[in-house]
């Protein structure tokens, strides 16, 4: 009750004051409050650290926070991944018959890495994977896959 009488220490003497006027020494915003309280949105890359070293609330665990962290890396890879994956298409030769082979392999490379890159991000995010696997394991995985890819369809 906001206006109920409460016992306080005011410049070393103690005083009677309403409960919605006690000063209240905390890093907390009200933007934090509101954030907690709102329906689950996308997590901001400033809100994963602050979460990480107890600045702001947290109403999910440690590694949600730290895969996002590992995630604002990695994400930008995915479009060069993708043009990775597609590379080889522009090695064939207008005459060759595994145009068709190569098609599904660009494309189906593409799904399979969001898959599992969905999937992987997943798995970190709820504490199954290290936050550091969830994150990277897909786009490594795939530049790896990639770059044999390519090597070999230069031949």
């Amino acid at each position: 009750d906001p206006d109920r009488l409460t016992p306080a220490i005011v410049a070393g003497r103690l005083e009677r004051s309403r409960a919605a006027h006690l000063p209240w020494a905390t890093p907390l915003q009200p933007s934090d409050v509101a954030a907690f309280f709102s329906t689950a949105g996308s997590l901001s890359l400033s809100t994963a650290p602050r979460s990480l070293d107890f600045e702001a609330p947290a109403s999910q665990g440690e590694s949600l926070f730290a895969t996002r962290l590992h995630r604002s890396a990695a994400e930008p890879l995915a479009p060069i991944l993708m043009l990775l994956l597609a590379l080889p298409l522009a090695f064939l030769s207008p005459r060759s018959n595994a145009k068709w082979l190569a098609l599904l392999y660009a494309g189906g490379g593409g799904l399979l890495y969001l898959v599992a890159d969905g999937l992987l991000t997943v798995a970190g995010q709820v504490g199954y994977l290290p936050a550091a696997v969830g994150a990277w394991a897909a786009p490594v995985m795939a530049a790896l896959i990639g770059l044999t890819v390519l090597l070999y369809s230069e031949r």
